[in-house]
């Protein structure tokens, strides 16, 4: 797993707490406001640098498919 920068850690974590907290993955445009971004496009880029880095994946053109990759292999592992 590669380093992951401190803003990609925040990003990571409020996907984490939001998953738990609604049992769903939340959109691009809903990352943008707990992050205070402006730019869903800013937000869009954090999420494919941690895809790049093994952290997340989706599924392309299907909303609310953002998952945690840790979390499967720990699932996957029981």
């Amino acid at each position: 797993m590669k380093k992951v920068s401190p803003r990609q850690q925040v990003v990571l974590s409020e996907i984490k707490a939001f998953l738990i907290k609604k049992g769903y993955s939340p959109s691009v445009r809903e990352l943008a406001a707990i992050l205070n971004i402006q730019s869903p496009s800013t937000v869009h880029a954090h999420l494919q640098s941690l895809k790049r880095k093994g952290m997340i994946d989706w599924e392309p053109d299907r909303p609310r498919t953002l998952r945690i990759i840790e979390w499967e292999e720990r699932r996957d592992a029981i």
